[in-house]
């Protein structure tokens, strides 16, 4: 096993952020971690997903011991719409989610697209996609080097490198394919109006 998969399936509370560009295989690796390691209790999500077990209008919804799975994260949570209702909600319910045993599983392309408060507060594990180096020019200066060493460690991985993630606990994961994965799996937005999506 790894530090990182154990780690993982110990956290009952918590965020743990899946960073890196488009197509770098951000959502595959999130649904392998929910059947294989994080498949202890139910799936939440706000929109429809095949993974998800339950679909909830906003955060305080969310049931006890469950774990909310946001794909995209920024489609909800935009640094730029910071003090917005639902950031400031986001703030608070993560505070009250590590009472209930909720955590929280999130896909981003860039950490500076979130509003930093999901990152200060909680119990957080960042797993690092190969990004592109524009996108990690383009990070928080207090993530920049962690990511610009991930993308190095990541380079090494033979191809396709979607299939290696780099933890913030120090350690490359090889992580396949979930089961019954498919190009459509990968684009859960592709048949969503986007008028469902922009707000």
């Amino acid at each position: 096993m790894s530090v990182t998969l154990d780690y993982l399936e110990a956290m009952n509370t918590g965020l743990i952020a899946i960073r890196g560009t488009g197509r770098s295989g951000k959502t595959a690796t999130a649904h392998w971690l929910l059947q294989e390691h994080l498949n202890d209790r139910p799936v939440v999500t706000l929109s429809p997903n095949p993974i998800s077990d339950v679909t909830v209008k906003d955060f305080t919804d969310v049931p006890n011991d469950s774990t909310l799975f946001l794909d995209d994260t920024a489609l909800y949570l935009h640094a730029r719409k910071f003090g917005s209702k639902t950031n400031i909600q986001f703030s608070q319910v993560l505070t009250v989610y590590s009472h209930k045993d909720i955590r929280v599983l999130c896909t981003v392309q860039n950490l500076s697209l979130l509003d930093i408060s999901a990152f200060m507060s909680q119990d957080v594990v960042l797993l690092f996609k190969h990004s592109s180096w524009h996108n990690i020019d383009q990070e928080r200066p207090e993530f920049r080097t962690k990511v610009a060493i991930a993308n190095l460690l990541l380079e090494d991985c033979p191809f396709p490198r979607q299939r290696y993630t780099y933890s913030s606990l120090g350690e490359i994961i090889e992580n396949p394919l979930p089961s019954g994965w498919c190009e459509k799996s990968s684009k859960p937005y592709r048949d969503i109006s986007l008028k469902e999506v922009i707000t």
